[in-house]
């Protein structure tokens, strides 16, 4: 099998040295064995001067064969492709990311109003502005929460509602 590998000069490979890697049509990749990467011995390395990256990898075009008579199966190669994040594209993992980034920031907002209601919520006991009975009342929190919530998404300029 044949292939470009892409890697850190110092872990240029070696001729003769057995790594654990997938092939993923002309790609070949180092993978841990719980990725789906099998042992594959290094036949011939050829390094690909015209291959330059951001991160100063370098290229290698490796032909390799099964160490230890392991076969490359498609089910292994899709496994790998999955795992952990292996085979995911740049744009597919800053896609990913934007979408974690998206709710990450929805649980701050909630969590933030939260805190202003709480914080509103002492202020006026503390004044005398409500009784201690009241505070027990969670669907009046809630609401005071929610409203808290829409208050942080309206854009300046907008009237709040009023609801207290």
């Amino acid at each position: 099998m044949t292939g470009k590998h892409v890697c850190k000069p110092e872990n240029a490979p070696q001729v003769g040295q057995v790594k654990n890697l997938i092939v993923l049509g002309d790609k070949i990749k180092n993978k841990k064995p719980e990725e789906g990467g099998q042992p594959f011995r290094i036949v011939s390395v050829a390094p690909d001067p015209t291959y330059s990256d951001a991160y100063k990898n370098v290229a290698f075009h490796l032909v390799i064969e099964p160490a230890n008579g392991a076969q490359s199966t498609p089910a292994t190669q899709q496994r790998a492709a999955v795992g952990n994040g292996g085979g995911m594209s740049k744009d597919d993992y800053w896609t990913r990311k934007e979408e974690r980034d998206i709710e990450a920031s929805q649980r701050m907002n909630r969590s933030h109003a939260q805190d202003m209601a709480i914080q509103y919520w002492t202020l006026l006991a503390s004044g005398g502005g409500i009784t201690p009975e009241s505070c027990k009342d969670t669907k009046k929190l809630r609401d005071m929460i929610d409203w808290f919530q829409r208050d942080s998404w309206r854009t300046a300029g907008q009237e709040s509602e009023e609801v207290f």
